[in-house]
């Protein structure tokens, strides 16, 4: 039986302005109730700027948005979002307090940080600066759903423990989760072929999250704590010298963790093996600077750690499913 989410509500207001247009736009879009999709434009004598939310399917509703205000502006919004919240900040850092049933609480959220957040009712004010950009999505989940994608891949974490409570945690995203997002940011199809792909990504991000999250989970693993954090701090060691990675001799003496514990336990905490997860972290850095725009592939390639461009080549289309030449020039293109 399919679990239907409903819609998040949202009452938005100017603390300052009582007739505001952009005020006006958001809750228009917000009583839209259950459509597949509606968007609201900053008013142009505020900034500029767009928002949108997006009915994937009857588990899940996507919302985004990218601003730049003229003036500074204070939002207030009574919200009540039934699913877990999941919100990323792509551009600049956002400050905003609630009030509910936990109290007052204040969070602020950086560039490439997540906070995921339960079902429940709560009044929030943001403030927003003068010539910043925002950008930023929200992905309203049920929880059976993702429940139910936590049995499918045999995590024996429920519901409870890893999603409880009205806030479950803040943190930076990983690079297969800032790769999805990224992706999910960037999508310029339009129709039922954005929400497919949205859908099939927003699966795709909660999978990856929940597979991560029960790989550092002390009963996941069945190693010492001693040991996880050795096989974490390798892993850092790996992200930041992707282009001088080291060996496993040298990374076990770094991490002081004999090779043949750091060879197994690395695998079985992460997922793949320590070579595996270095071509993986290297081709997501090869498709972040792709992305970007401001490096062809073989600058890209040498920049990711990739020696021969040849072989980043092959591994990028097996991974992405196209040669990164013709990833270039349609991200090249969208710009224009």
């Amino acid at each position: 039986m399919t679990t239907i989410v409903q819609p998040a509500a949202f009452v938005v207001s100017n603390i300052h302005e009582s007739a505001c247009g952009i005020s006006e736009s958001l809750n228009r879009m917000y009583r839209s109730g259950s459509s597949p999709s509606a968007s609201a434009d900053l008013a142009s004598d505020v900034g500029l700027g767009a928002f949108e939310k997006s009915r994937l399917n009857a588990s899940l509703e996507l919302r985004a948005c990218h601003m730049t205000f003229d003036r500074a502006i204070v939002m207030r919004s009574r919200e009540y979002d039934p699913g877990i919240s999941w919100s990323f900040c792509l551009g600049e850092e956002v400050e905003w307090s609630t009030q509910g049933p936990q109290g007052s609480v204040s969070y602020r959220l950086n560039e490439a940080e997540m906070l995921i957040s339960g079902a429940g009712g709560f009044d929030s004010t943001g403030g927003y600066e003068a010539g910043k950009t925002y950008r930023g999505l929200c992905l309203s989940m049920d929880r059976s759903f993702v429940d139910r994608l936590q049995e499918a891949g045999g995590t024996s974490l429920p519901g409870s423990s890893l999603f409880a409570g009205p806030v479950f945690r803040k943190e930076g995203l990983s690079p297969s989760i800032r790769r999805i997002v990224s992706d999910m940011a960037g999508c310029t199809y339009a129709g039922d072929l954005k929400r497919l792909y949205l859908e099939g990504k927003a699966i795709e991000l909660a999978s990856v999250y929940i597979h991560e999250t029960s790989m550092r989970a002390p009963a996941a693993s069945g190693w010492s704590r001693t040991e996880r954090e050795a096989l974490g701090k390798a892993r850092d060691i790996l992200d930041a010298r992707l282009t001088d990675t080291p060996g496993i001799r040298e990374l076990s003496r770094l991490v002081s963790l004999n090779e043949f514990k750091l060879k197994r336990g690395f695998k079985q905490l992460f997922g793949s093996s320590i070579h595996a997860y270095v071509i993986e972290r290297r081709l997501e850095e090869a498709y972040r600077l792709l992305y970007t725009g401001r490096m062809n592939v073989t600058e890209a390639a040498l920049s990711a750690g990739f020696g021969k461009p040849s072989h980043f080549a092959q591994k990028f289309r097996e991974k992405y499913g196209e040669a990164p030449s013709s990833f270039l020039a349609r991200q090249k293109a969208l710009e224009r």
